[in-house]
């Protein structure tokens, strides 16, 4: 790895430093650094050089002291640099004596922002003094397309190099001032035009005025991504914004090659012509006629530690030179998302190739936390917000994960994979209905197309297409929703928190909040055998009597029906939640002291914040398992490696059996089905998790808390 980049929490860590020392080194030009995609990166091999020469002591007596805080430079330089970003070469020498228009035709491909970047002859004038005399201002002539006779262009020096860049020469950045909106857009225009070729290869400017870029980490190697890169004829197939790529002449280091994309609704063409680098770092591109004014850009990628950073620039002119000042803005947002949508397809389908065993199930999850997402993807810059929710809503589903080491206790093994649906749960509830089944059908059909015989839908999408219905008649394939399952974990659970917090069920009050719908009905039947009292809670009362008319035939529980939540979960033991509102319905202050809380529901009904106020008091998740064999799910979606979700291993248990059948399916629940896939459970070996809360488990402590409220309670009946 001696030509891989560290970051600087990288380096900090390779030196058993502070991050604050690494700034400070850098601040103060201490350590050998270079400047990749927009950060900045260390060598390693520098690095190693620059302990070997006596740099080691530095350290040692950073360390002793601690490093001290910055004195603002390097924010200053940073601001300076905003405005300038050094090109990789420098193909022009102009003398300080020639005509400034010159200067400007000459070096028009090294734009910097609104300016142009100058190298010039320093030894015979001292330029550097002369400019800092003129009040950092230079005047340059040129004669722009368009514009008529030649203008004078008044530039503020942005940058100044302080080391020669060649022999007897210094740098300049130059930032144009006071120049319409329209003018600068001309110029742009023409610097685009100007920058086709040079010595062979691509000339692409660094800096410039509608120029837009942006990176992302893969956990590939360079070589890898490079070669996805070089196959851009199979874009299509994996990039949703990308409809077609015709490739016209493939000569191994130039390819001319005919596009079509969307950006957010509008369908543009072009042709291009894109030149690769025989060190695999970049692949270069120019539009050569097509929609665009002009359209160039440039993959590039830097081998880092932790993977590759994969950077895509783009550098688009919409011919609108009038309108610039009214346009940019908007404009600029719809290419920064088409650039987004385009690297997370892109590791998206670096993350699929990844699998080489036949699978025999997929699990469709979602997001739902941007904590937990940012943490299993590697990813912990991602900041909420609408960008963020509208590039999830565009972004097409992918495999995050496989499922291994699943191993039912009668020896047989399948295997299986998690596919990603990035969608929140506030976006599933609210985003246009047909919107999400799209998202949900087209994660079923990337299962269906990797080879699984049969499909769980997990959360959130279980409720999606009439519960799935809509999903398994698009797919034509097996597609459960795991409610089966769910439904006997959840009631194994609360039986578990009743024995471990001492409630006796045959004497107990338990409380259903939901009772009529698909869940609540089956714990209702499952239950009025087993408690003293059972109240039965929905929003419709004839439904409520129909249900009460079914239990009394069933079993020995006095029932009583209400839609009123709040007067039954005061007198409640065991109070569960089995309904589809999206609200809080259980006010936690109403709880007795030594209750057990069970929220099966999706959204839960029960506020996390809320129920830490009370210790007195156990919230439960509903329906928590451990798979047989040594698991591992491989992405963190807030449970342990090992556990599951019911409505997941109902898909495993079936899978093991080989019934690829819709078991739970548009409401499909009954009694019998309930009983039967726990058994088949028990058979393969899968158990029910430790008690869990939130997502966390419930630790001895808490369990003792609520066995002294309940013993408390009982005391003073």
């Amino acid at each position: 790895m001696e030509d891989a980049y560290l970051t600087i929490k990288e380096l900090a860590h390779y030196l058993k430093v502070k991050q604050s020392t690494v700034y400070n080194w850098v601040n103060h030009n201490r350590v050998p650094v270079s400047r990749v995609v927009g950060q900045w990166r260390f060598k390693r091999s520098e690095i190693d050089e620059w302990i070997k020469r006596g740099r080691s002591k530095l350290i040692q007596a950073e360390i002793q002291r601690g490093a001290p805080e910055g004195d603002g430079k390097f924010k200053e330089i940073a601001e300076k640099r905003r405005f300038f970003r050094l090109a990789k070469r420098f193909p022009v020498k102009c003398s300080s004596t020639e005509n400034p228009e010159k200067i400007f035709q000459a070096t028009a491909s090294n734009i910097s922002k609104g300016g142009i970047f100058i190298a010039m002859d320093n030894s015979v004038h001292n330029l550097l003094s002369s400019l800092k005399a003129q009040n950092k201002k230079l005047k340059l002539t040129a004669e722009l397309p368009g514009e008529g006779a030649p203008k004078d262009f008044f530039s503020e020096i942005a940058w100044l190099s302080k080391e020669s860049l060649f022999k007897n020469t210094i740098g300049a950045g130059l930032k144009f001032v006071d120049l319409p909106p329209e003018t600068n857009s001309r110029l742009s225009s023409y610097i685009l035009n100007h920058s086709i070729m040079l010595d062979g290869e691509l000339e692409f400017p660094m800096n410039f005025p509608f120029r837009l870029e942006s990176s992302i980490v893969i956990k590939r190697k360079q070589n890898e991504i490079y070669a996805l890169l070089k196959q851009m004829e199979d874009f299509p197939k994996f990039l949703e914004d990308v409809k077609s790529v015709k490739i016209i002449d493939d000569n191994n280091d130039k390819i001319v090659s005919e596009w079509k994309a969307e950006i957010d609704g509008l369908l543009v063409n072009w042709r291009q012509v894109s030149i690769l680098d025989k060190g695999k770092t970049y692949i270069r591109f120019k539009m050569l006629d097509g929609d665009f004014e002009n359209y160039m850009g440039e993959w590039s990628l830097q081998q880092l530690l932790t993977g590759t950073e994969l950077k895509l620039t783009l550098i688009v002119d919409w011919g609108m030179p009038k309108l610039v000042r009214y346009t940019e803005n908007a404009l600029r947002e719809k290419i920064d998302n088409f650039i987004q949508r385009i690297l997370i397809g892109i590791k998206a389908k670096l993350w699929t190739e990844k699998s080489s065993k036949l699978t025999k199930f997929s699990c469709i999850i979602h997001t739902t936390e941007l904590g937990l997402f940012s943490k299993a993807l590697d990813e912990p810059t991602l900041r909420s917000g609408k960008l963020l929710d509208k590039t999830f809503e565009w972004t097409p589903p992918f495999k995050c994960a496989n499922i291994i080491g699943l191993q039912s206790q009668t020896g047989k093994k399948v295997d299986g994979e998690l596919i990603m649906c990035t969608l929140f749960p506030k976006q599933i509830l609210d985003v246009e209905n047909r919107v999400v089944l799209f998202r949900v059908i087209e994660a079923g059909k990337l299962a269906k197309e990797r080879g699984a015989k049969i499909i769980g839908l997990g959360a959130y999408v279980a409720g999606v297409g009439r519960k799935g219905v809509l999903v398994r008649n698009a797919l034509d394939m097996p597609v459960t929703t795991g409610t089966n399952y769910t439904i006997a974990m959840a009631i194994e659970g609360v039986l578990e928190a009743a024995r471990s917090v001492g409630i006796d069920l045959s004497s107990a009050d338990v409380a259903i909040v939901g009772a009529t719908g698909s869940i609540g009905k089956i714990c209702s039947q499952i239950l009025c055998r087993e408690v003293s009292h059972l109240s039965l809670v929905g929003r419709n009362e004839v439904r409520l009597k129909e249900l009460a008319s079914l239990l009394r035939s069933l079993g020995k529980s006095q029932l009583q029906i209400s839609t009123e939540v709040d007067k039954i979960v005061p007198r409640s033991d065991i109070i569960i939640t089995a309904t589809n509102s999206p609200y809080t319905l259980i006010k936690v202050d109403l709880v007795q002291s030594g209750s057990i809380l069970c929220d099966i529901s999706i959204p839960r009904n029960v506020s996390e914040k809320d129920a830490l106020k009370r210790k007195d008091i156990l919230v439960i998740d509903g329906g928590l398992v451990k798979p047989p064999g040594n698991v591992n799910f491989n992405f963190n979606y807030g449970l342990a490696p090992d556990l599951t979700y019911a409505c997941m291993a109902e898909t495993m248990i079936l899978a093991l059996e080989e019934r690829f059948e819709s078991y739970s399916l548009g409401g499909d629940v009954s009694l019998e089905k309930v009983k039967e896939i726990a058994r088949l459970g028990k058979i393969h070996g899968f158990q029910l998790a430790k008690l869990r809360s939130f997502g966390k488990e419930v630790t001895e402590g808490k369990i003792n808390e609520v066995r002294k409220a309940c013993s408390k309670r009982k005391g003073k009946k």
